[in-house]
């Protein structure tokens, strides 16, 4: 995506500029959530620096400190903060779960949670702030159901620069139409239908509480970092594969993929691999008639290095040594055999 460039505010759009430390944390709480903003690292003064635009109950703020700076804020009831990184990093710990933010990278702030960040001198960060009405409507819109818990996002990074997001994309083309001359994007006749399509693929592309909900309707689904995931694993199934593999083909650090999984599948990415490689060496070991395979030739194609592991994993999956269902696929097959001949 393009959200690194500098054609994200341009200098036409209404900026704030200080280096008082005080003015900066009674703007940033008035611009977003209540917070206490905190300089720190010392050095030169700061050179805080804010533009904005606004698309009807929707706004979108790109924001330079020049200083490192720790934000805390306390728990809201009103408003999402989707967070994109665009120079820098920050250290997040968002109700209890703590992770880092790194440049091309998103993450979704939940306002119902204390909310604490370590900004590096050097972060500049393009922040859309959404009502937590509209993602809520968009909820209800995916499927009819009583949302009767708060909306929480999974707490993470999502790395956007090896996997855009439609989310990310349709900002990056807001962005760059409403600092055009002659732009209609936040006209009342189109900001209402570019806030709910912003809605939307916030709440289908990302990991929360309502996921599964989603997902499980078949109206949604899974987020796609977890597609990626899965899909990635699906197709190696015989190969060795290691964590950092597996965040990189998903595009998030390799907690965020945990955080996700277990959040989702109620499961380990290693323990839901193996179950599909357990799952696919029954397919083999059923067929084994016709494709002459071994157990041990199984179990190699299908991932498992250590066979008495591999035995292990199976009869607590399936009930069954891997050789008891091999030899019950060949008496099968022999019967079918006999039958057809006679």
């Amino acid at each position: 995506m393009t959200l690194t460039s500098p054609c994200t505010l341009q200098q036409t759009s209404p900026r704030f500029r200080t280096s008082d430390p005080d003015q900066i944390s009674r703007y940033m709480s008035s611009a977003f959530r209540p917070n206490r903003s905190t300089l720190t690292g010392g050095g030169q003064p700061a050179d805080f620096c804010h533009r904005s635009l606004v698309l009807g109950d929707t706004s979108i703020h790109q924001v330079r400190y020049g200083r490192a700076a720790t934000v805390d804020a306390p728990p809201v009831d009103h408003v999402f903060l989707a967070m994109f990184t665009l120079a820098g990093h920050a250290l997040i710990d968002q109700g209890g779960g703590s992770f880092e933010a790194a440049a091309g990278s998103l993450c979704i702030l939940n306002p119902a949670r204390h909310l604490r960040i370590r900004l590096s001198g050097d972060f500049e960060q393009l922040t859309v702030k959404l009502g937590t009405g509209l993602l809520r409507r968009a909820l209800l819109e995916s499927g009819d159901w009583d949302l009767r818990h708060d909306l929480c996002f999974t707490p993470c990074a999502y790395d956007l620069v090896a996997h855009p997001s439609g989310f990310a994309r349709l900002i990056d083309c807001i962005c760059a139409d409403m600092c055009r001359d002659g732009s209609r994007c936040d006209t009342p006749a189109t900001a209402p239908h570019l806030e709910r399509a912003l809605g939307g693929l916030l709440v289908n592309e990302f990991a929360h509480n309502y996921s599964r909900l989603l997902e499980s309707s078949g109206r949604n689904p899974a987020p796609a970092v977890l597609r990626r995931a899965e899909e990635f694993m699906l197709g190696r199934l015989g190969e060795p594969l290691e964590m950092e593999q597996l965040a990189r083909a998903a595009g998030c650090s390799t907690r965020s993929l945990q955080q996700a999984f277990r959040h989702l599948r109620q499961t380990a990415p290693s323990a839901w691999l193996r179950l599909r490689r357990l799952e696919r060496a029954r397919e083999l070991l059923r067929d084994a008639a016709r494709h002459d395979l071994t157990v041990t030739t199984v179990a190699y194609q299908c991932g498992f290095t250590h066979l008495s592991k591999f035995a292990a994993h199976y009869r607590a999956r399936f009930g069954e040594s891997p050789h008891e269902t091999q030899k019950q696929a060949r008496i099968f097959a022999a019967g079918h055999v006999t039958a057809t001949q006679s």
